[in-house]
């Protein structure tokens, strides 16, 4: 438990310090319920979801895999997942099923700090769109879904298919090594839309 506590207070200081690992916007432009809500948080707020984020993914069942993908698909598979269900918010999740797009405030530097809970957690990923909607329409940019496949990339997934689905496995846990959040992040600015969607295809 204290290195999750000693993670978190890391992932705090570092979107504080406000270096140039991320740019202001990848700070500031939140969204929160689908609109847009740049600048009206102070830094200390965010960098609390951030961390809580991460605490939540790393926490949660590893049985259950984490959902990447473009916000629509997302949605549909989170809303087919709980019908039916009364859970209530987690902390700063809306559900249990892993699903950024439902977080109370969503940024960049808080997308990453939940997809690397779920490597810190050693949890399953699963690809709910196609790798075509993945790439979106802005390539050789990357889509938000491009980053968490890179940032899976960077930290040894391995991709497999089963019946059309597209899944992310975690290395073995005495093989993970990369638990540090700044080298992480600048791991995973590194990657090139081309050499992601390369490892997506499984070129």
């Amino acid at each position: 438990m204290s290195g999750l506590i000693n993670s978190q207070t890391q992932i705090k200081a570092i979107i504080c310090s406000q270096d140039d690992l991320y740019t202001h916007d990848e700070i500031f432009e939140c969204w929160s319920r689908g609109e847009k809500v740049a600048h009206n948080r102070p830094i200390n707020d965010i960098a609390a979801i951030a961390a809580e984020t991460f605490a939540h993914t790393f926490q949660h069942n590893n049985k259950d895999p984490i959902f990447i993908g473009r916000l629509f698909d997302t949605i549909q598979k989170t809303t087919a997942v709980n019908l039916g269900t009364s859970e209530k918010p987690v902390h700063s999740m809306q559900d249990t099923q892993g699903i950024v797009q439902k977080l109370k405030v969503w940024s960049q530097c808080i997308n990453d700090c939940w997809i690397f809970g779920g490597i810190c957690g050693l949890r399953r990923f699963e690809l709910l769109s196609s790798i075509q909607d993945s790439i979106g329409e802005v390539f050789p940019r990357k889509t938000i879904t491009l980053t968490e496949v890179a940032a899976l990339k960077v930290c040894g997934y391995k991709k497999f298919t089963d019946g059309g689905r597209i899944f992310f496995i975690p290395l073995a846990p005495e093989s993970f090594k990369l638990r540090d959040f700044r080298e992480f992040v600048k791991q995973r600015k590194a990657e090139t839309a081309v050499n992601t969607l390369t490892y997506l295809r499984g070129d």
